[in-house]
C-alpha cells in the first residue's frame, strides 16, 4: 500500500492543468506558423516554377502580389466552382484599316520596272512606254540603328580690308554648350540610353553589349554618369514642375518598391532600401 507521503494532489492537478493549457497554446501557434509557411512555400514554388511575367519578377520573393490572389486561392475541384464560357468580341476589320495603321509612318514608293531588253511589243516589236502603275502591297521596312560621329567645327571670318590696312579683325560664331562638358555625348545618345533604361527596361550591361555591336565601346559606367549628370542638370526643372502639379492635385497614387543599393553610406549591401514613386490621376 502506497502512502500519501504528504503530496498535495489538488496542487499537482492544477499544475498539470496549467501545463496542458500552455502546451495547447504552443501547439496552436506552431500549427498556425506551419500553415503560413506552407502557404508561402506554395506561393514561392508557383513563382519559381510557374509562368513568370515581368511584373511578378519585379515584385521579388519578399512581397506577395496583390493582384493574383484569386487565381492562387481558387480550387477548380470544389463544388462551388463553376466554369462559365467567356466570349470575346473580336475587333471587326474594316476597309482601309491597314492604311490607317500605317498612316503615321513615312512611305517610300518602290516601282518595279521591266529591263530595257524587255521593253519590246511581242506583236509588232515597237518599244513599250509606261502608261500607269498598279498598287501591289505594303511592306514594313526595319532600319537598324547605326552610329555616326558628328565632327563640330566653327568657321572663322576675317575682314580683308582691315587686314590690308594692317589690322586683324576675326569673327567666329558662338559654340552651343555640350550636353555634358568634356564628353562626346549628344542629346540623342543620352536620350536613347535613358529611354532604353527607364521606358523599355533594358539594363545598362545589355546596352553596353548593344553599343559594342554597333561599333562603339561605351561602358555602363559612362552611361550611368550620363544619366546622373543629365538628370541633375537638365531634368530637375521638369521634375520640379511635375512635383508642383502633383501637390496641387486632389488625389495621388504612391508605390513602394524594396531595392538594394550598393555602396550606400552607413549601410550594408544587403540592407533593404525603398523607392517611392508618386503619380497623379486625370481629374475631370
Amino acid at each position: 500500500m502506497i502512502e500519501n507521503a504528504g503530496i498535495d494532489y489538488k496542487e499537482l492537478y492544477l499544475q498539470m492543468q496549467s501545463a496542458v493549457v500552455a502546451l495547447s497554446k504552443t501547439l496552436e501557434e506552431i500549427q498556425k506558423e506551419n500553415k503560413n509557411l506552407k502557404e508561402e512555400n506554395e506561393y514561392l514554388k508557383r513563382k519559381l516554377f510557374g509562368t513568370k511575367s515581368e511584373t511578378s519578377k519585379s515584385l521579388g520573393f519578399e512581397q506577395l502580389s496583390l493582384f493574383d490572389e484569386a487565381e492562387a486561392e481558387a480550387n477548380p475541384d470544389e463544388e462551388q466552382f463553376i466554369l462559365e464560357e467567356v466570349k470575346f468580341n473580336k475587333k471587326k476589320k474594316y476597309k482601309g484599316q491597314l492604311d490607317d495603321k500605317l498612316s503615321k509612318l513615312p512611305h517610300i514608293e518602290v516601282i518595279m520596272t521591266l529591263p530595257e531588253s524587255e521593253l519590246v511589243c511581242p506583236v509588232c516589236n515597237s518599244k513599250l512606254v509606261p502608261v500607269g502603275k498598279k498598287f501591289v502591297r505594303h511592306e514594313i521596312e526595319f532600319v537598324p540603328a547605326k552610329l555616326k560621329v558628328r565632327d563640330v567645327y566653327t568657321t572663322t571670318y576675317e575682314c580683308r580690308k582691315c587686314r590690308a590696312n594692317g589690322k586683324s579683325v576675326m569673327k567666329s560664331p558662338g559654340i552651343p554648350e555640350p550636353v555634358i562638358p568634356h564628353s562626346y555625348a549628344s542629346a540623342e545618345s543620352v536620350a536613347f540610353v535613358m529611354k532604353q533604361k527607364f521606358v523599355n527596361g533594358v539594363p545598362l550591361y545589355r546596352q553596353e553589349s548593344e553599343w559594342k555591336q554597333m561599333g562603339l565601346d561605351l561602358s555602363r559606367t559612362t552611361m550611368a554618369n550620363w544619366i546622373i549628370y543629365s538628370s541633375e542638370h537638365w531634368l530637375k526643372p521638369l521634375t520640379g514642375r511635375m512635383h508642383e502639379i502633383l501637390l496641387e492635385s486632389k488625389h495621388a497614387h504612391a508605390d513602394e518598391t524594396p531595392v538594394q543599393v550598393l555602396n550606400e553610406p552607413g549601410k550594408k549591401a544587403t540592407t533593404k532600401s525603398y523607392m517611392w514613386v508618386y503619380s497623379s490621376i486625370k481629374e475631370s
